[in-house]
């Protein structure tokens, strides 16, 4: 058994969406596109027409390494 509420935020090029979508597709997974990682390093996400930061790189370590 495994909680089942645990999700996954990937970064992948828009060129390999539809092959990382089939992937999850294979196993019975939802994948889907929900924001983008812009030049100014921030993580934007969407929901129709509402975008928020998620994760702002300049302002946070995402792992604890600076880049």
């Amino acid at each position: 058994m495994s909680f089942p509420s645990y999700g996954f935020l990937l970064s992948v090029r828009p060129v390999h969406c539809a092959a990382v979508q089939a992937c999850f597709e294979q196993q019975g997974l939802i994948c889907q596109p929900v924001g983008a990682v812009h030049a100014d390093r921030q993580l934007v996400l969407r929901s129709g027409h509402e975008t928020m930061v998620f994760w702002d790189f300049i302002h946070q370590a995402f792992t604890g390494f600076r880049s």
